[in-house]
């Protein structure tokens, strides 16, 4: 009987896209996605700054593990846009070290440029941005999310792209952005960056 519902766990983690092993070792969850308006931030030492609205995709999270860290987290973000000429498409993983078990918080964003230019707007419009968040510790995925910009786009939207036009490079990391030096303890510390637009 012990050995029969050992086998279902373990089925139902691999049905789940979890080894097993990962799962006892490393739990997480999403607890919120927000999307936000940031100016570039302005600095003393800067001669010209222009303000203008960049898209921030915060991603709020939870760790808890057997051992209370985490060697390796990566938090991919997935974004469907409806632009003027058509959905476009962006991904990003930003990769962290040492992640002890606790809250969490992971951002990135579109640069400016993007909005004016394909949505002819000067700010994000959060209801044309669907977004898809997941955690992965040890490359295995524990938590998933996704948040929907508008009824119009189908559930499971980010598992079928390859029609969609890929715009990763607009997606950028913190580290890659103005806003990289601005409230460091509260964003774990990037590791590296990974995903199509590099």
């Amino acid at each position: 009987m012990k050995s029969a519902r050992n086998i279902l766990f373990a089925l139902l983690f691999l049905a789940a896209g979890l080894s097993p092993l990962a799962a006892q070792q490393a739990g997480a969850r999403i607890d919120k996605i927000r999307l936000s308006t940031e100016k570039t931030p302005v600095y003393n030492a800067a001669r010209h700054s222009s303000q203008n609205n960049w898209l921030a995709v915060n991603v709020d999270y939870a760790t808890k593990t057997q051992g209370g860290w985490l060697s390796d987290v990566e938090v991919r973000v997935v974004l469907l846009i409806e632009t003027d000429s058509g959905r476009v498409a962006m991904d990003r993983t930003v990769a962290y070290r040492d992640v002890k078990d606790g809250n969490h918080h992971a951002v990135v964003y579109v640069k400016p440029a993007f909005f004016d230019r394909y949505m002819k707007s000067h700010r994000p419009e959060s209801n044309r941005i669907s977004v898809y968040a997941e955690i992965l510790a040890n490359k295995q995925r524990i938590a998933r999310e996704e948040k929907k910009g508008n009824a119009k786009v189908p559930d499971g939207w980010f598992r079928s792209l390859n029609s969609v036009r890929d715009m990763s490079g607009e997606l950028r990391a913190k580290s890659a952005t103005p806003f990289a030096p601005l409230d460091y303890d509260y964003y774990e510390d990037e590791a590296t960056e990974t995903g199509k637009g590099n």
